[in-house]
C-alpha cells in the first residue's frame, strides 16, 4: 500500500502540532579580518516548530570516563529547514541551554529533518 506524500505531512503536521515546541535557531556566520587578526560574528535568528528529544549521554574519547555529551535530537519540517551542517554554524536554544547542530538527516520520506545537536559548553 503506497501512502500519498499529502497524506504523510498531514500526518506529520498533526504530531508537530501536538508535540511540537517552539525552538530559537540561529545560524552564526564568522569572518576574519587578518590586518586585526579579529574574529567577527553575525546572527541570524529565527523560531520554528520543532520535536524535542534526547540521546542517551555518552563519553567523550580520549576523556577517561570522566567528561560526557549532553545531546538532543530535533526534528524540524524539512521545507522549513535550510541549513546544512559545516558551512555555517547552527545554534538551538532549548530550555536555556544553546546546543550546536553537529549533524544532520533526512527522513526516508523526505518531509522531517533530524538534527543531532550538542550542548555548548
Amino acid at each position: 500500500m503506497n501512502l500519498e506524500n499529502t497524506q504523510l505531512k498531514a500526518d506529520r503536521d498533526r504530531l508537530f502540532a501536538d508535540w511540537g515546541e517552539q525552538i530559537t535557531f540561529r545560524r552564526i556566520a564568522q569572518t576574519f579580518t587578518p590586518e586585526t587578526q579579529q574574529i567577527s560574528e553575525s546572527e541570524t535568528e529565527w523560531t520554528l516548530l520543532t520535536l524535542v528529544g534526547n540521546r542517551p549521554s555518552a563519553n567523550i574519547p580520549a576523556a577517561g570516563g570522566q567528561v560526557q555529551t549532553i545531546d538532543l535530537v530535533l526534528q524540524v519540517k524539512a521545507e522549513e529547514w535550510s541549513g546544512s551542517v559545516g558551512e555555517t554554524t547552527w545554534r538551538a536554544d532549548v530550555a536555556g541551554s544553546a546546543y550546536e547542530v553537529i549533524g544532520q538527516s533526512a527522513a526516508a520520506d523526505g518531509n522531517v529533518i533530524e538534527l543531532i545537536c550538542r550542548k555548548v559548553a
